[in-house]
């Protein structure tokens, strides 16, 4: 999940794919930032341009479009480009499973790879729900919420810093 999270990221931001990290800075409890860990490039790409913006149309209709695989399950308000995917499962019995669970091994995995906002990409999101079934149906909603909430930490984030630039601080 993480190489396809990594994938999604260079193609969002036009080939830059960089080094995984889990630690942005370190941070004192009033904010002031004690250690910065930049992103670290571990390669660049160079796309065809006009592949790289074929490929994001693309995977903007999934999302947008009638058509789209992703389509029944967006939310209003979020802009996310994506991919649903469907891995098949081996329809063979593993030993010792319960005859009566038989029917979720089974079923197949349901996937959604994307990034958002899809025309100025911050956050690039993998979802995978093992024997979910279909990919638009069962991992394109957790995207959504995932995005829809991402967005609404950030809006928190930016007001809380707008609070304390204000004069005065930050309101009661």
């Amino acid at each position: 999940m993480l190489q396809m999270a990594m994938a999604y990221a260079a193609l969002a931001n036009g080939g830059t794919l960089y080094q995984p990290q889990v630690v942005r800075s370190i941070e004192t409890s009033d904010g002031t930032v004690v250690q910065d860990f930049p992103p670290r490039v571990r390669r660049l790409i160079e796309p065809n341009p006009e592949h790289l913006a074929w490929v994001k149309s693309a995977l903007e209709g999934v999302v947008n479009e009638k058509e789209g695989t992703a389509y029944k399950e967006r939310i209003a308000g979020v802009d996310i480009a994506g991919k649903t995917g469907t891995a098949q499962v081996s329809h063979v019995t593993p030993r010792g499973v319960d005859p009566g669970k038989v029917w979720y091994f089974n079923r197949d995995h349901a996937w959604f790879s994307g990034y958002a906002p899809s025309r100025s990409p911050e956050i690039a999101i993998v979802v995978l729900v093992e024997h979910g079934g279909g990919g638009g149906k069962n991992a394109g909603p957790v995207a959504m919420r995932v995005v829809r909430d991402w967005q609404k930490l950030k809006e928190k984030r930016l007001s809380s810093k707008d609070d304390a630039a204000a004069p005065g601080g930050k309101p009661n």
